[in-house]
């Protein structure tokens, strides 16, 4: 697993979140997006990070892109 991947970025950026260290992992959350920048996951995970530290327009932007790219199941929506 490569810091240099996507999926790297996003996994490192979901355990930094998990632990309440919302703004740095949204710092990760970015650099996948940077790599990837149809990554539905890490944009809904950069939602709910954004969201955490009381960015709402850009976590909504961004969740919104992650339902465009499927990354949101339809129920949940």
């Amino acid at each position: 697993l490569s810091p240099a991947s996507a999926y790297f970025q996003t996994t490192y950026g979901r355990a930094l979140a998990a632990a309440k260290a919302a703004a740095a992992a949204i710092a990760h959350f970015e650099a996948a997006l940077r790599l990837d920048p149809d990554d539905g996951e890490a944009h809904l995970n950069l939602a709910f990070a954004l969201r955490q530290t009381g960015r709402t327009a850009e976590a909504n932007r961004h969740y919104a892109e992650a339902v465009r790219l499927g990354a949101v199941a339809p129920a949940s929506r």
